[in-house]
């Protein structure tokens, strides 16, 4: 692959990246909204066990991967080059500010879950999703719009 190719390449699923995080965040939080409608205990309902896997398991799948991608950056199917100029300083610093912001979504969502808890009892596992999608969606809707705007800025 030819330097300037690569660099192209690069600069190509660098834009993709940035918007299928965002699609990704901005899904993880329309779960967020649908899921504290009903985060008390005993509200979900599920036909039977089957159902209630297939939930927690489609959710703790795309959880995974969310967290995979952003604690490496992405792009681990492409090529080691194209790879290492997707992931510059830039995007680095992009990432760790992305981090910042998803631990503090997290430590306020986690305040606000708990005062919610004193007033209502919440089911342990909406509040942990709430919580988990909650701030995962945030770090991955940070690095995207910091991505764009890098781009945009370039």
């Amino acid at each position: 692959m030819s330097s300037s190719h690569t660099v192209e390449t690069a600069h190509k699923y660098s834009r993709k990246r940035a918007i299928l995080w965002a699609l990704l965040g901005v899904t993880l939080w329309v779960q967020v909204a649908l899921k504290f409608r009903h985060p008390w205990v005993g509200a979900e309902v599920y036909s039977d066990r089957l159902e209630f896997w297939s939930v927690r398991l489609t959710w703790l799948v795309e959880i995974g991967l969310a967290l995979l991608v952003l604690a490496t950056g992405g792009g681990l199917l492409l090529a080691r080059r194209v790879r290492a100029l997707m992931n510059s300083e830039v995007t680095s610093r992009n990432r760790a500010q992305a981090l910042i912001v998803g631990f503090w979504i997290a430590a306020l969502a986690g305040l606000a879950l708990s005062v919610v808890d004193a007033f209502r009892a919440l089911a342990a596992d909406g509040a942990i999703a709430v919580l988990v999608s909650s701030s995962l969606g945030g770090a991955l809707l940070t690095f995207a719009w910091l991505e764009i705007r890098a781009d945009r800025d370039a």
